[in-house]
């Protein structure tokens, strides 16, 4: 028995193993930090820094944080204490643009198509002739997740420096009981 899919291609009507084992991937997280510190009985000071990196089940995504941080505390008086702190954070995010929308959403396609439907043919077949996309569905709000995975089409690259930070004065008024 066969089937016929996109553009005439006719292939064996035969149950393909798991779509999701084949196309997700393992994933791992790891987040390292190291954090020093000094103090006396006036104030102190702590500097901290860290570095994640996270790769997702996803092919071609992955979000990588890097962040640098220096806080301080100072008793200026009995009654007066500054604080404070600041931070600097590099984000470097690579991720498919799926945006909350059934169209480009990886887990829909992949959950929801046929079991019968070859996934090798789907990254054979992603684009046609011209760079356009193949459509393997008559249901055309399900692109092929090749397509979404892609990384020279699709992956939203995105690096976000940032440096923020806060001070604080404090005073401590006394109540004083005539």
């Amino acid at each position: 028995m066969t089937q016929t899919l996109f553009d005439g291609l006719t292939v064996p009507y035969e149950a393909q193993p798991s779509h999701v084992e084949n196309f997700m991937r393992n994933a791992y997280t790891i987040n390292n930090s190291i954090n020093l510190s000094t103090g006396g009985p006036d104030g102190g000071v702590n500097l901290s820094v860290s570095q994640l990196d996270q790769e997702s089940i996803v092919p071609n995504s992955n979000f990588k944080r890097g962040n640098i941080g220096l806080g301080f505390t100072q008793d200026v008086t009995e009654k007066l204490n500054v604080s404070g702190n600041i931070n600097y954070s590099l984000e470097k995010n690579n991720m498919p643009v799926t945006m909350n929308n059934q169209v480009l959403n990886i887990p829909t396609v992949i959950y929801t198509i046929a079991n019968t439907m070859p996934l090798g043919l789907m990254r054979e077949n992603t684009y046609d002739e011209n760079g356009n996309e193949v459509f393997y569905s008559r249901f055309a709000h399900r692109t092929n997740p090749f397509l979404t995975t892609d990384p020279d089409k699709r992956i939203n690259n995105s690096q976000r420096d940032r440096v923020y930070g806060n001070m604080t004065l404090r005073y401590n008024f006394t109540y004083r009981d005539v």
